[in-house]
């Protein structure tokens, strides 16, 4: 009861802050774009949604919405409108078109030099996603961005061989070093303690605690192989 109070006071304060917008003509033609989307989606889908607002904090359930938003974000000028659609409306376990249109729109967004204001939002789509097939191209994101920390670890869930030898490579960046000793960790992997154990004595806390479980996730695997 009190996280659905939480939720509609600040949907509230919310619908007050984009009727001031829309009111001062902040983001006019975002708004433009947002009234097209949701005509559009109660033309198409029959749901009754009125505002950015409504987009931002309920989930459409049908899976037909997908390709009418997806047309919808590229087009924002103020890339927080598409990152908001994206982490209300494209986390969904296994969707193709979900990720095949993030693969797009990621490609997309790095050959226009504005990735980085989206790496976030990105990255934790992918991880809710969880789509195997694309493997590749995760793994080339990770290669070329010190950035994408959970869609790594991911990785390292998949225990993806591809992966390994990028995820190892990470260890020497410091942004994104702890997610890649976590994700090393995931594999299970007895021969992967020489790349792990190193950190324990780290001068970083956030560092020996990820070694420290990674080495405690290895070294049970061992003891539980040695008494079988």
């Amino acid at each position: 009861m009190a996280d659905n109070y939480a939720t509609a006071v600040l949907y509230k304060a919310d619908i007050e802050h984009e009727l001031y917008n829309r009111a001062n003509g902040v983001d006019a033609e975002d708004y433009i774009l947002v009234d097209s989307l949701c005509a559009e989606l109660s033309r198409c889908l029959g749901v009754d949604y009125r505002s950015f607002q409504d987009l931002r904090y309920k989930t459409i359930k049908n899976d037909a919405c997908i390709p009418i938003i997806s047309k919808y974000i590229p087009r924002f000028a103020n890339i927080g409108f598409a990152l908001e659609l994206i982490t209300q409306q494209f986390w969904r376990k296994g969707n193709k078109e979900c990720s095949n249109f993030l693969e797009r729109w990621t490609l997309e967004l790095k050959a226009n030099g504005r990735l980085s204001k989206a790496e976030n939002a990105l990255d934790n789509a992918f991880v809710k996603i969880q789509d195997k097939s694309k493997q590749d191209f995760l793994i080339g994101l990770i290669c070329e961005k010190d950035a994408f920390p959970f869609t790594m670890e991911m990785l390292g869930r998949w225990k993806s061989e591809a992966a390994l030898p990028v995820i190892i490579e990470r260890l020497e960046v410091d942004t994104i070093k702890t997610s890649a000793i976590t994700a090393l960790g995931k594999y299970k992997d007895i021969s992967l303690l020489p790349y792990i154990e190193p950190f324990i004595n780290s001068t970083k806390a956030g560092e020996r605690k990820a070694a420290a479980r990674a080495v405690k996730q290895i070294k049970n695997l061992r003891i539980q192989y040695k008494y079988r």
